[in-house]
């Protein structure tokens, strides 16, 4: 089978699919519901009387809240979208017309990338957009033609198409819907909420910096956090992690039997 096969038969399995299509939807709503809200809610009151630049850049992020909630959501889709065919054994009849299964894998996370970039980024630029002309009631937008401000935003796809992919991995080394829905959002929502109570110095330090989600900090924001990595290089440790795991998993996947 080409690979135009390979990618249309990955397509059509995750988009004939009620659950996948609904996670879909789910993520767009989340995105766009959660960061018009939140910037509703902060945006309250009367408009300040001194507004400083390090305001502005301080609310820029505050219409993107629902990136940070949807990283969960997408993670989960990208679980979805490896244990759906390894639980049923529809992956034995998919190797019987594409046996080679490192161009399946690699079809099936092009796919999981096409379709989670293809709702977040409209769903990113929308909801900024949106939050950003809220914001200017306040004296707190953003210029629209600041490179910056579309670099972040950039980063925020970048960030919620890697996940989604982190996911896919995470499910095809763990084979478990269940188990690895754990797992990435143990790893996405609850190690970075343990490492802020934990005390700081040494190890803490460290993991702050290097793990999976808070190598992104300055890549998805336009405040400089001095205690993350740089945004560039927070970028390169982040699809380090990706490159891992997703190897992690090709070598799962094609030494095991489906």
């Amino acid at each position: 089978m080409r690979w135009t096969g390979l990618l249309r038969c990955e397509l059509i399995k995750l988009t004939s699919l009620r659950a996948m299509r609904w996670t879909l939807v789910a993520l767009g709503v989340l995105i766009v519901g959660a960061g018009v809200a939140i910037t509703a809610g902060s945006t309250t009151g009367a408009r300040p009387a001194d507004v400083r630049p390090g305001d502005i850049a301080a609310a820029f992020s505050i219409p993107l809240s629902g990136t940070v909630l949807a990283r969960g959501l997408v993670a989960a889709f990208g679980v979805v979208a490896a244990t759906g065919d390894l639980g049923t054994g529809m992956t034995r009849t998919t190797l019987m017309a594409a046996p080679r299964r490192g161009r399946l894998l690699l079809a099936k996370a092009g796919v999981v990338a096409l379709l989670s970039a293809g709702v977040c980024t409209p769903a990113v630029i929308m909801v900024w957009l949106i939050g950003n002309a809220r914001l200017s009631h306040h004296g707190l937008n953003f210029p629209l033609a600041s490179s910056h401000a579309w670099l972040a935003l950039a980063g925020n796809v970048a960030v919620l198409v890697g996940l989604a992919l982190a996911g896919l991995a995470t499910g095809v080394l763990m084979r478990s819907a269940a188990a690895a829905i754990c797992a990435v959002l143990g790893a996405i929502l609850v190690v970075p909420v343990i490492l802020q109570l934990l005390p700081a110095g040494g190890l803490t330090d460290v993991l702050n910096r290097w793990w999976l989600t808070e190598t992104i900090t300055n890549t998805v924001d336009v405040v400089d956090h001095t205690a993350a990595l740089p945004g560039g290089a927070g970028l390169l440790a982040f699809s380090a992690w990706l490159v891992l795991l997703c190897a992690a998993a090709a070598a799962s996947f094609t030494s095991r039997t489906a």
